[in-house]
């Protein structure tokens, strides 16, 4: 008889497997016709374990060559590309493979250089409007007078620097005056220390100066007249 839970063969009348150590009783214990049975289960099984194994060992295997295959195939597409490009595409260094490709690239190069005509073209220039060349005149800086001699002035302002000054008889300027830069250590008769006065004008008698001290002290009443002196610049 065989045993019931191992299925291995034990001698009649045995009460436990000596292979497994179960029990064997009457009703447990297997048959002749039970063991084949068994045992044909048992190769079914085995059968359809390998034929699975078989089936799934076939797909991996095609699964890896479709793999394969598109990645040769999309190398062998890139390559053919790549030839396409090189033989289309014009040659970057090195010589022209024949004589056809240096006339075709004769025109090129041709386009590029400048002729000898639009190199010697003058530039165009842009005459100014009358507008533009109406410039504004510049106001002549306002100098001690080119004569030396000794004369009257109306003094109205005194400035330690000459652009003081300056400022000074240009708003007289443009109150109708005719004002005039002195320096004082230029006469004998002014400040030893260096002033820049401003006259409204240049007199050569006190009267003639007085006259037109009235006028003036109407447009800056703090003016006075001053004698200047002998020229000592």
């Amino acid at each position: 008889m065989f045993c019931s839970k191992c299925g291995k063969e034990i001698r009649d009348g045995m009460k436990f497997c000596t292979y497994c150590g179960a029990a064997v009783s009457g009703r447990g214990s297997v048959t002749v016709s039970d063991q084949s049975r068994m045992s044909a289960a048992r190769k079914k099984k085995k059968t359809a374990m390998i034929a699975v194994i078989i089936i799934l060992v076939f797909l991996i295997f095609g699964v890896a060559a479709a793999a394969i295959w598109l990645l040769i195939g999309n190398e062998a597409g890139v390559g053919t590309e790549g030839k396409k490009e090189s033989a289309t595409s014009p040659a970057v260094m090195g010589t022209p493979s024949s004589s056809a490709d240096m006339e075709s690239d004769a025109p090129a190069e041709s386009t590029l250089a400048p002729s000898a005509t639009e190199i010697s073209e003058p530039t165009a220039t842009i005459e100014p409007t009358p507008e533009e060349n109406q410039t504004e005149p510049t106001k002549p800086e306002l100098e001690t007078p080119v004569e030396h001699k000794p004369f009257y002035g109306i003094w109205c302002t005194a400035s330690e620097t000459r652009a003081e000054a300056q400022i000074d008889a240009d708003e007289l300027s443009q109150k109708g005056l005719d004002p005039q830069i002195v320096v004082t250590t230029d006469w004998s008769n002014l400040n030893k220390t260096k002033w820049y006065v401003v006259t409204a004008g240049v007199y050569s008698s006190n009267e003639e100066a007085q006259r037109a001290l009235t006028h003036i002290q109407e447009i800056y009443p703090k003016a006075y007249v001053k004698y200047t002196g002998k020229w000592q610049g």
